[in-house]
């Protein structure tokens, strides 16, 4: 995601020019590397709550209860069906749902006695409907398992469930109600079960957590670089919910840092750590991560802004025929090749920058070397006024605000792998980037950028 190698932190730093009579550039002592900071960033865990309904009513029966005999249950004389009326729904309210499961019962009574001498023999069969209410507490596991917390809360009768045969009238109520009762752990391991397969929020994590630690190619004009993160640590909140979605919010504490290898480099993924507890749900991400800007990608770069430059002053024309970036201590230098009114190499030196405000790289401070002056003061004084210098500079000013935002774009896609939940689309919002650190090192230029923003949730129809 560094991409910006690409357009590097084209720190120009220029050093003094050196002409066939100037000794070789000296640079100074370096700084040492910056430390690695941690970067945060949120996951969201998304499971669709019509999805769940569909899981449930597809794990229970159609038919939950049958007694097909008047004879059994000590010759109750009823015969009794229990089946689904209509497909079970699910009510959420924070982490608790409500689970209706209208029902249907089918009973046929039969009578056979005398009544006032005279003797009875009748069957007749009935339908009533009865609504069964569930609640159900959901909470996770500290090892990311779902836990539930399912009892039967009410039956209601959408009618008393009587027969009346002959003269005799038959309360079914007590009997269907039983019969509903010795079903109930069945149900309930059922519902339970089939909620433990839908929301698996642990398997969601470790895809995540496996998908995050994988090599993301972030730029290949030059050579492919890539975003390494070595996550150390992740929490989640508690569960919560909306009218249609159940969610919780994960994050991940990693360290990120860019490489750059022709090849995919290798890892040794780290095992799912033990789960941490975040009450809060947030919504935002803040990266921060550590590149180096080789200078061979750097003179890359420049070299299609300066080669051929050519600037007047004064009467003068001088073309830029070579250029060149390296370090120079607590500083960057170009050494610049100059051909036309001056054949004669000049160096200049300068302290890379962030603007904030336009998101690019620049150069502050830009001089030239303390030799570079001398010579041209006596042999080219009108190289030395600020005209060249800030042509220069202009040329060096790189924008990276479209480089940098790849890399939570490019985070999200490799997270979408994961298939957060269900099917997620992570939007992502409003960014701000800030620079932490800006090292220069003998190697390239070694930086810390945070990119901060804030991150929204869409759960697509599967």
């Amino acid at each position: 995601m560094f991409t910006l190698v690409i357009g590097g932190w084209l720190s120009v730093c220029w050093i003094a020019c050196q002409t066939p009579q100037t000794p070789s550039f000296q640079t100074g002592d370096f700084q040492p590397l910056p430390e690695q900071q941690l970067s945060y960033l949120n996951i969201p865990v998304v499971f669709d709550i019509p999805q769940l309904q569909e899981k449930i009513n597809e794990a229970l029966p159609s038919m939950i209860y049958r007694d097909e005999s008047f004879d059994n249950n000590n010759q109750d004389n009823i015969k009794l069906r229990i089946s689904k009326r209509a497909d079970i729904e699910i009510d959420m309210n924070g982490n608790e749902a409500s689970i209706l499961a209208p029902l249907k019962v089918w009973a046929e009574g039969k009578v056979d006695k005398k009544v006032l001498g005279i003797k009875i023999n009748k069957q007749k069969d009935i339908y009533f409907s009865v609504n069964l209410l569930f609640k159900s507490r959901l909470s996770i596991s500290p090892d990311g398992d779902l836990l539930t917390a399912t009892k039967l809360e009410r039956i209601t009768w959408v009618k008393e469930p009587t027969v009346k045969i002959a003269f005799v009238e038959i309360s079914l109520k007590n009997i269907a109600e039983r019969a509903i009762l010795a079903q109930e752990a069945f149900m309930l391991e059922e519902m339970d079960k089939a909620a433990k397969e839908h929301v698996n929020v642990k398997k969601s994590l470790l895809e995540v957590w496996r998908e995050i630690q994988k090599p993301i190619l972030i730029n290949r004009q030059f050579r492919n670089v890539w975003l390494l993160s070595k996550p150390v640590e992740l929490s989640m909140t508690e569960i919560r919910s909306t009218s249609r979605y159940i969610y919780l919010t994960a994050g991940i504490l990693a360290y990120l840092e860019t490489a750059v290898a022709n090849d995919k480099p290798e890892i040794d993924p780290l095992l799912l750590p033990d789960i941490s507890r975040n009450k809060d749900h947030v919504s935002h991400f803040d990266l921060k991560i550590s590149g180096i800007f080789p200078y061979d990608d750097i003179n890359q770069v420049i070299k299609d802004s300066l080669l051929g430059l050519s600037v007047t002053i004064a009467d003068h024309k001088v073309s830029v025929k070579q250029a060149n970036v390296f370090g120079a201590g607590d500083a960057v230098a170009i050494e610049l090749d100059l051909t036309g009114d001056l054949e004669a190499k000049v160096y200049l030196r300068g302290v890379p920058e962030f603007d904030t405000s336009t998101y690019a790289l620049y150069v502050s401070s830009m001089d030239f070397d303390l030799q570079t002056q001398e010579m041209l003061l006596a042999t080219a004084d009108w190289l030395f006024h600020d005209e060249f210098r800030d042509l220069i500079r202009q040329e060096i000013h790189l924008p990276l605000q479209a480089k940098v935002e790849e890399i939570p774009m490019r985070i999200k896609e490799a997270l979408a792998k994961g298939k957060l939940g269900e099917k997620v689309a992570i939007e992502l919002g409003e960014f701000r980037l800030n620079p932490h650190a800006i090292v220069i090192r003998p190697d390239g230029i070694h930086s810390i950028i945070g990119v901060k923003g804030r991150a929204g949730v869409k759960v697509q129809q599967l």
